[in-house]
């Protein structure tokens, strides 16, 4: 065996304390990455089950939703992982500082002292790895079987988004890709990490080696005469200052493990807090049972003005759902409230000398021919005649629903857009007709009590009239019994709308579906929370990597140090204030990785949120709680290892100590 493995491998089996938890770190890498590897597959492979031939239709989205979250946890584990592993052999090089000085006096190349170093991470990989894969197989697989629990919550939400049932299933795939992919990676991570700390050990002078100096041989940072260090009052804190700039190097793992857990906690905690926006904002004031009716709407371009053309395959006229509103009260608990739309056909002009001061400053969305989206509305006879009292109107007017919602970065505004006296409203066809529209009366949305009355389309110009054939319409019905009103409500539906194939959104052109009002907001709800457990699970598998750095590097600093400790001990320095100026150099380096935590942080959050308020009303929230509790549990974990490992060098023989550094 060549000397450099040999050397590698007994250093291996003699520090076994290090090499367990060298071999620990490389499992919990490889475990991570061949848990988000597993299920990256798999989700791809049940996508490609439940939607068959459109998947590649739908192929950005899955990117999107699925492989770009797994490709920045991946590349959070490689970065803790770099940390972790190259404070594993900067250790290993100092305690071995002499043995390699040695070795260079006898003749060693720098190319073989590196060898040794790099070898002794070969070693330890060939532990680590393939326990790091089973565990990474397991932990997938778990996860899996969890997920499989809440699988309706998902469904659900996939049926409102793509109209039709989905069965989803998520079952464990696995590839042997995913095992050389995962393996290649963690290997390459160490190997990167042994070989530059080889490197920078191999360029230590002969005698700082032999001296034990590595910190002497390895500094690039010099001291200024004039620094902070002067401004602090206690002795203890400057001094503790001054270590922590002179050794930047030894403590440059643990700042770079507690920034990164003060970033993966903030982003963590920012995003459930905008998870919690999102769902305050799609909670509906009510929870009523709704009937859904949706036609498909084909969308072509008119060749001769350039306009959309939304031909509705299955336009529901008056007669329809003024029977199936008939019908569903016949329910008897509870009364039923029809409202139907159509947001597609058309679009508005209006006069600008109409339009109220409101309405010009926020958000018009007009395009560049003036125009504004337009929604068609109808209502059941009954409540059609309730609107037109509230509005003052006799029946068979057209009612201007006066409102306007926008969101205006960040918080929901609702506004009235036009002003009481308008007298019309000239709507656009796709072939550039237009027809203008007589306004009987204006209605706001605060003159209406009715809870589960939703607007279509929350911009735009929004008509109330006496009827018209729709694209959507839904019937409300607030009753607490869910099956009853389910089996009577497929009763009508079954009556006036048969489904006869499994598609029937595509291949009949509608769909009716029966639910709670707000059981899409449930399931978006509930996804995001599986999301976001996801993402917990894998935040905290890798804090558990970094705290095994901060672990490792704060008792090798405190064992290494014994011989400075007892010179401070010979020139009067209690052993109270030695445990104070290292408490002070842990709180330094807490206080340097929170502020470097917080800028990475905020560069991540920020645009983050400035992308979900540009659709949802949801400001940027700074999780101070989450923050705050991450920065005292890193001191309380440092003060900790700190106090476990300083209550060792009360004891000190001051002159054996000295004598064993010069030896």
């Amino acid at each position: 065996m060549i000397i450099t493995k040999s050397l590698a491998l007994t250093q291996v089996f003699t520090a076994k304390k290090r090499s367990i938890f060298s071999v620990f770190a490389i499992a919990m890498s490889t475990a991570l990455l061949t848990a988000i590897i597993c299920f990256v597959t798999s989700c791809e492979n049940m996508f490609k089950i439940s939607m068959g031939d459109s998947f590649k239709e739908h192929a950005a989205a899955y990117r999107t939703v699925i492989i770009i979250p797994a490709v920045l946890i991946a590349l959070l584990v490689f970065a803790m992982t770099i940390t972790v592993i190259s404070s594993i052999f900067k250790m290993s090089a100092r305690d071995r500082i002499k043995e390699l000085g040695i070795m260079k006096c006898v003749g060693g190349t720098s190319k073989q002292i590196c060898s040794t170093v790099v070898w002794e991470g070969n070693w330890l990989c060939l532990a680590g790895i393939p326990l790091g894969m089973i565990a990474g197989t397991v932990l997938c697989y778990t996860g899996i079987l969890i997920l499989n629990q809440n699988i309706e919550a998902i469904e659900e939400f996939s049926k409102n988004i793509t109209m039709r049932k989905m069965d989803i299933s998520l079952s464990f795939h696995v590839s042997v890709l995913t095992y050389v992919f995962s393996a290649l990676f963690s290997f390459v991570t160490v190997l990167v990490s042994a070989r530059k700390q080889g490197k920078l050990v191999s360029k230590l002078p002969a005698l700082a080696s032999i001296n034990g100096d590595y910190e002497a041989a390895a500094r690039s940072i010099k001291l200024k005469k004039i620094g902070p260090e002067c401004l602090l009052k206690s002795e203890e804190a400057a001094l503790a200052y001054t270590n922590v700039k002179r050794n930047s190097g030894i403590y440059a793992p643990v700042i770079k493990a507690f920034s990164l857990a003060i970033v993966l906690i903030m982003f963590t905690a920012f995003i459930s807090g905008q998870k919690d926006g999102i769902y305050k904002f799609m909670k509906p004031e009510s929870n009523a049972m709704i009937v859904d009716y949706a036609s498909i709407a084909r969308e072509k371009i008119d060749e001769a003005t350039g306009r959309d053309d939304f031909e509705i395959v299955a336009p529901l006229h008056k007669e329809i759902y003024d029977e199936v509103t008939h019908k569903l009260r016949q329910y008897g608990d509870g009364d039923i409230f029809g409202v139907g739309s159509d947001s597609s056909t058309y679009r508005a002009s209006v006069d600008k000398n109409f339009v109220s001061e409101e309405m010009l400053k926020a958000d018009a969305d007009l395009d560049e021919k003036g125009e504004t989206s337009c929604s068609i509305m109808v209502l059941d006879e009954k409540n059609y005649e309730e609107f037109c009292r509230l509005a003052g109107v006799a029946p068979g007017s057209n009612i201007l629903l006066n409102s306007y919602g926008y969101n205006d970065f960040g918080s929901y505004k609702n506004i009235e857009p036009y002003k009481e006296n308008i007298g019309a409203v000239t709507i656009i066809s796709h072939d550039g007709s237009k027809e203008e529209i007589k306004i009987d009366g204006t209605i706001s949305l605060k003159d209406i009590s009715v809870p589960y009355f939703k607007v279509p389309n929350e911009k735009g110009v929004k008509i109330i009239v006496p009827e018209a054939p729709v694209r959507f319409f839904d019937w409300y019905c607030d009753t607490e019994d869910t099956e009853a009103f389910t089996s009577f409500a497929q009763k009508t539906i079954d009556e006036y709308f048969p489904i006869v194939s499994d598609n029937p959104y595509v291949e009949q052109g509608y769909v009716v579906r029966i639910s709670r009002e707000e059981q899409m907001a449930k399931a978006l709800n509930i996804s995001m929370v599986l999301v976001i457990s996801v993402l917990c699970a894998f935040v905290i598998m890798i804090l558990v990597m970094g705290l095994s750095s901060v672990i490792g590097t704060i008792a090798s600093n405190v064992s290494m140090r014994k011989p400075e400790f007892a010179v401070l001990k010979s020139v009067g320095m209690t052993v109270s204030s030695i445990k104070k100026t290292i408490y002070y150099e842990n709180l330094f380096c807490v206080l340097r990785a929170l502020f470097s935590g917080l800028i990475i942080g905020f560069s991540i959050t920020i645009p983050i949120n400035l992308a979900i308020r540009s659709v949802f009303p949801v400001k940027y929230t700074l999780p101070v709680g989450a923050i705050a509790a991450a920065a005292a549990v890193m001191c309380t974990i440092s003060f900790l290892i700190t106090k476990i490992q300083t209550d060792k060098i009360k004891n000190l023989n001051i002159i054996e100590t000295i004598r064993m550094k010069a030896v």
